[in-house]
């Protein structure tokens, strides 16, 4: 929700040791099998507004709230419903009358409900109860989003972290703000250009408690990837398609099945790895109140294993980032997607094992 919080950020977890005893264990489901792919994970369109133009198209959630326009429809698509009919008047009296109570949420009124438009809405059939998602999925990526995660390792709950997406015109920015319980507060931000073919990064930049730990910088026009730490400056030629970690999810989530036939070189700051993220299958993120399906992308290394979840409802968020190697389990887990300004999705809380043994 992001090889980021795969490579680098669950790399600085492992640093915070022999405090991991004392911390609150989470009681985390077993993970489910993958399922085969029910559907092809959709490329995500830009967001042609800023924030507010998609605040106002946003969907309700399976757990309530008003109707809003399909935000994958273009503005100027939308076709106008037709002018409503005054009703007659024996008619407005018995909707007067009707208590508002029986009323279903998305119909004010009886008279209402009698309109050719609200008899459509009421014919929609709503998601089940216990799956989380909008009535239809979000397929354009916003000018602006925030997702908020729980940091665990092994089911110990370790702090928190914070990605914020933001664009504007075909520029963007991407901070990652890390909280542990015990250590540095970690930041790191990247800044490129966006277009049809993803994310373009310029510059990375990583700091520990407001010092500079690690950097890259992509100079396209001369072909040269130049990263470090504070004692090193390292270089080597600049593929295409080239990413640093923080910006790795979003890219999965723009590209969607698109995610190329050959490795993409990907750099922490630090150092430069090539992967080859592929499509696994689909499962269900367990949220605590009903499960978001989420197709995970898988990445092996020969003696680790990550694993992106991506919600394809909610714009191929991605909901989970795990880490799994020999000794240890790392992972992040999503409890806020926020999209345009607008909380489309929020955890309820969740219950430690310590609690559920009172």
């Amino acid at each position: 929700m992001l090889l980021a919080f795969a490579l680098s950020l669950l790399a600085h977890l492992a640093m915070l040791g022999s405090g991991l005893v004392s911390f609150d264990r989470v009681e985390m489901p077993d993970d489910p099998k993958l399922r085969k792919l029910s559907a092809k994970l959709q490329s995500m369109q830009l967001e042609d507004e800023p924030g507010p133009a998609l605040a106002t198209t946003l969907l309700a959630s399976a757990q309530g709230g008003a109707r809003h326009a399909d935000a994958s429809q273009p503005q100027a698509e939308r076709k106008k419903s037709p002018p409503q009919r005054k009703p007659k008047a024996k008619t407005a009296r018995l909707a007067a009358s009707a208590p508002l109570a029986a009323a279903p949420r998305h119909v004010a009124s009886a008279a209402v409900a009698e309109t050719p438009a609200s008899a459509a809405l009421a014919a929609i059939p709503k998601p089940a109860a216990d799956t989380v998602k909008p009535e239809k999925p979000i397929r354009r990526f916003p000018a602006t989003a925030r997702v908020q995660y729980g940091l665990l390792a092994s089911g110990l709950l370790l702090g928190r972290a914070e990605l914020a997406w933001q664009r504007d015109g075909n520029r963007y920015t991407l901070v990652t703000d890390i909280q542990p319980v015990i250590g540095p507060k970690l930041h790191y931000e990247t800044t490129g250009t966006v277009g049809k073919q993803g994310l373009k990064p310029e510059r990375f930049e990583g700091t520990r408690d407001g010092e500079l730990r690690e950097r890259a910088y992509f100079d396209w026009s001369g072909g040269v990837l130049s990263f470090g730490d504070r004692n090193a400056d390292k270089s080597e030629p600049l593929a295409p398609g080239a990413q640093d970690w923080l910006g790795l999810g979003v890219q999965l989530a723009l590209r969607g099945d698109d995610m190329g036939e050959v490795p993409i070189q990907i750099t922490t700051g630090k150092k430069v790895y090539h992967m080859l993220p592929k499509p696994d299958g689909e499962t269900d993120f367990e949220t605590g109140d009903g499960s978001m399906r989420a197709v995970v992308v898988r990445v092996k290394q020969p003696d680790e294993m990550y694993e992106f979840w991506l919600a394809p409802d909610f714009a191929n968020i991605p909901i989970r980032v795990l880490r799994v190697n020999k000794d240890t389990r790392y992972e992040m887990r999503a409890n806020l997607i926020e999209l345009a300004g607008k909380t489309v999705w929020k955890q309820p809380p969740r219950k430690l094992n310590n609690e559920s043994k009172r």
